[in-house]
């Protein structure tokens, strides 16, 4: 029997009696959309970096590779903030942050989705944020990563929630001191 698949009024798949066919339409093809991809400079960086998420997105992954900045040692601190259209929202944040592996340090962080805790500059990091709309304007997080150079024994994990209280508009990728001088950056988002 041929048939039509609807989800909130979209087609998703149709199917053909004769042929058997199931056809995915472009509304589960384009389910994941990628935002502005960005390669920080190893000179001139900043110490933050802002990706706009559009209306109704329901997920988020910020993803960066061989993430690097100018602090030695003590380090610094690396996390993202969300953002409404008010800006950025620096406090009610609930989660921990920091790595485990051949040593450990773990931090409580209120001021965001903290991944890497006392990274120092010399250290590559590889990340993924994954965010996850948990009801209204409720954000989970979810973060994993490694220590690259010179830490290559460490892994990174970070997990929390923030209710907004408005929607969200932007990612913001931050660090504590100093300012990012390397790596590559890509948003995916889906509704």
């Amino acid at each position: 029997m041929a048939g039509t698949l609807r989800v909130g009024g979209k087609v998703l798949a149709t199917h053909n009696s004769e042929t058997d066919e199931v056809t995915l339409s472009e509304n589960v093809k384009n389910v994941f959309k990628s935002g502005t991809a960005l390669t920080i400079p190893s000179s001139g960086g900043a110490a933050t970096y802002d990706f706009t998420i559009p209306s109704g997105v329901k997920y988020v992954s910020l993803m960066g590779r061989d993430i690097s900045h100018t602090v030695g040692n003590p380090g610094t601190d690396i996390f993202i903030c969300l953002g409404t259209s008010s800006g950025i929202v620096t406090s009610g944040y609930t989660g921990v942050g920091g790595y485990f592996g051949s040593s450990s340090s773990i931090e409580l962080a209120n001021y965001g989705f903290m991944l890497f805790n006392n990274t120092w500059g010399t250290t590559l990091q590889d990340a993924i944020w994954e965010l996850y709309n948990l009801n209204g304007n409720e954000w989970m997080c979810k973060g994993i990563g490694n220590y690259g150079t010179n830490a290559p024994t460490l892994f990174a994990m970070s997990n929390g929630h923030i209710d907004l209280g408005a929607e969200l508009t932007t990612i913001q990728l931050k660090i504590a001191t100093g300012v990012f001088d390397g790596g590559f950056l890509n948003i995916l988002y889906s509704y």
